[in-house]
């Protein structure tokens, strides 16, 4: 490809030496490089031209009267026959820069490609007649042009983060180069696109997933801090039918998280959720995938990481459209918080470690939560996070695991659910919400 321009003017030594004897004991620099053919400028005053002509490099001239190309003489390079074309040194071939020679052979006189806008110093070559040919150099390489050029692992037309691509044209959001993500306390918002993705995962029959074949977006998330994690897909930031799956070390297997919703208040696109613990300085991997082959496009993707601990730092979700939600938790070394309001239905149970949940309803619908769990569970839950009195309802069955009740929650309530045990009852659990 021909590069439309030099980016330097170099002069060789010899060329004011030849330049002083074809004129005499002065030189006057101006005049070398001077646009006016009497002058010189232009293109160069040849030695050995027969009729005192001028010595062209091609058809177009840098600055100075330097070829921009290095083009042939119009007779295959011998010398001119008086018509004012290219003319050869006589001594052109020696494998040195003589006179006005602006290479010979693989003598440049220091020049490479990038010397003429190219990223890779190799393709230059040299004439017949001692002209420098950059037809050769590679054009210079630019990512988000749409074209994979030399050095890059994609370009899809963008320079744009977490698309498949990455700003420097690297294949990125793949298990084996993930999108790296490093959080703390508090609420993250990312924004990605799997358009031009590729689709490498597969959680299979998962529950709520049932097989999820679209292009994905694998993160790599670094937690600083030990929590609950929370993973949203707003259906209002995501433009396709989602799944969104996790797992320890990017590899699905039939116990990996997984969460594909459906008549959210954007048709099927997103309104997936998955909440999990997490340890500080432990990654996992979280892959945004399109449920069919054809679902994928742009999404937005919230990642909070909370205490649970209390009311200052409830764990937050999100209720939007049919499928169930499956939280998962884990109350052994957390306090008692949120002790039962001594409502008869639960009779002064909820003294064990707890963690309460920030629940709110994008639409309106009676919901059903039971907690599964491997001790003597108590599910409770309030209108009012601070106020034991605003608990309506308690379940606390006695030498049971399961705890259950159903709650009608209007457009956009929020009430705040303690998932919690008796005594020192604690453990890991599964809290599932269904309507």
């Amino acid at each position: 490809m021909l590069l439309p321009s030099f980016r330097h003017r170099r002069v060789h030594p010899s060329v004011l030496l030849v330049a002083a004897s074809l004129v005499g004991c002065s030189v006057d620099i101006d005049d070398l490089f001077s646009d006016d053919p009497a002058d010189g400028g232009g293109s160069a005053q040849g030695a050995g031209s027969p009729n005192g002509g001028s010595a062209q490099g091609g058809d177009a001239s840098g600055p100075g009267g330097f070829p921009s190309h290095g083009g042939e003489s119009s007779n295959g390079g011998q010398p001119s026959d008086g018509g004012g074309t290219t003319t050869v040194s006589e001594s052109c071939g020696d494998n040195l820069i003589n006179g006005l020679e602006e290479c010979d052979g693989n003598d440049f006189g220091g020049l490479d490609c990038t010397d003429f806008g190219s990223d890779n110093p190799a393709g230059l070559t040299c004439s017949g007649v001692c002209t420098i040919d950059t037809s050769n150099c590679q054009s210079p390489t630019e990512c988000g042009n749409g074209s994979v050029e030399q050095g890059e692992e994609c370009d899809d037309g963008n320079n744009l983060a977490n698309d498949g691509c990455s700003p420097t044209c690297s294949i990125d959001g793949t298990c084996q180069s993930p999108v790296e993500l490093q959080i703390g306390m508090g609420t993250t918002s990312v924004f990605g696109d799997t358009t031009n993705a590729q689709s490498q995962e597969n959680p299979g029959n998962i529950s709520y997933c049932q097989g999820a074949t679209g292009p994905e977006i694998v993160f790599k998330i670094m937690p600083d801090d030990s929590g609950v994690a929370t993973l949203y897909l707003p259906s209002s930031g995501t433009v396709f039918d989602a799944a969104m799956y996790v797992s320890q070390n990017c590899v699905v297997g039939d116990d990996t998280p997984c969460h594909d919703n459906y008549n959210t208040l954007s048709g099927d696109n997103g309104g997936e959720v998955l909440s999990f613990p997490v340890t500080a300085g432990t990654p996992f991997y979280a892959v945004i995938d399109g449920f069919h082959p054809e679902d994928s496009g742009a999404f937005e993707l919230t990642i909070d990481l909370s205490s649970g601990e209390d009311c200052s730092d409830p764990i937050p979700i999100m209720l939007e459209g049919d499928a169930g939600y499956d939280l998962y938790g884990n109350t052994t070394g957390h306090t008692n918080n949120g002790a039962s309001s001594q409502v008869s239905t639960c009779g002064g149970a909820g003294a064990g470690p707890d963690l309460v949940y920030e629940i709110t309803s994008l639409e309106g619908d009676t919901f059903n939560f039971e907690m599964f769990t491997q001790f003597n569970s108590v599910l409770h839950a309030r209108s009012s996070c601070e106020s034991q009195e605003t608990q309506f309802v308690c379940s606390a069955p006695v030498n049971s695991n399961g705890s259950s009740f159903s709650i009608d929650s209007g457009n956009g309530e929020t009430n705040y659910v303690y998932a919690d045990g008796t005594m020192s009852s604690s453990g890991f659990y599964t809290l599932r919400i269904s309507h």
